[in-house]
């Protein structure tokens, strides 16, 4: 199991700012993380992106909807995850990419091409 100490962190430094709407840098992210500039790159482009505010000047601002993620797990989920939308083996048996509405992608709603159906007319002698 990975250590969990970094993102730990990094998840009582965006409660903290919440709560204070205290603006913040990367560079203070990183103080708090240990994270390096490419690991800090990753997560604000990938699972910050939609929870900061950017305020311009290298300033940001934790964004209202970070309130969903004030439970851990469903943070650890946001941080662990390379996109969201994956359901990992735990959650579904397998790895499996989720569209928006929660479909498996690749998978049609309709039913299969009727190249791949028996035909009725199949069925007459």
């Amino acid at each position: 199991m990975a250590d969990d100490t970094t993102q730990l962190a990094a998840h009582k430094f965006f409660l903290e700012k919440l709560n204070t709407l205290e603006p913040f840098t990367k560079a203070d992210v990183m103080a708090v993380t240990a994270w390096s500039e490419g690991a800090a790159d990753t997560y604000w482009s990938k699972q910050f992106k939609n929870i900061l505010e950017d305020l311009g000047g290298g300033n940001y601002r934790m964004r209202e909807r970070f309130r969903v993620y004030q439970d851990w797990k469903k943070f650890k989920q946001l941080v662990t995850h390379s996109g969201r939308g994956w359901q990992s083996a735990a959650e579904g048996g397998r790895q499996r990419k989720l569209s928006a509405d929660g479909c498996e992608a690749g998978r049609r709603t309709r039913s299969k091409p009727v190249s791949n159906m028996v035909m009725a007319r199949d069925f007459w002698f």
